[in-house]
C-alpha cells in the first residue's frame, strides 16, 4: 500500500452500491504540487462512510487536507485528515 499525505480534497461523486450494499465513491484530490488525482473507494471498505464527511469538512475549512492510503489496486483504503 502507499501513503499520499497533503491530499485537497475538490469533489466526490457517489457511485452505485457494492453487491454488499455498501456506498463506493470517487473521490477527486489535488497533491501539493497541484496535480490532480481521482481514485475510487474500495469496495465494501468502510472509508466510504468517511468520505462525505470529510467532503464537507473540506468544504468549511479549505486549508484541510488529508492523508490518502491507497491498495496495490489502487483505490483508496483509508482516508484521515491531517
Amino acid at each position: 500500500m502507499s501513503e499520499l499525505p497533503g491530499m485537497h480534497i475538490t469533489g466526490a461523486e457517489r457511485l452505485n452500491l457494492s453487491v454488499n450494499g455498501n456506498p463506493r465513491f470517487t473521490v477527486a484530490m489535488v497533491d501539493r504540487d497541484g496535480q490532480p488525482h481521482v481514485y475510487q473507494t474500495q469496495s465494501d471498505a468502510a472509508v466510504s462512510y468517511d468520505v462525505e464527511n470529510l467532503v464537507t469538512e473540506h468544504g468549511r475549512d479549505t486549508d484541510a487536507t488529508v492523508t490518502v492510503e491507497l491498495t496495490r489496486a489502487g483505490r483508496i483504503a483509508y482516508m484521515r485528515r491531517d
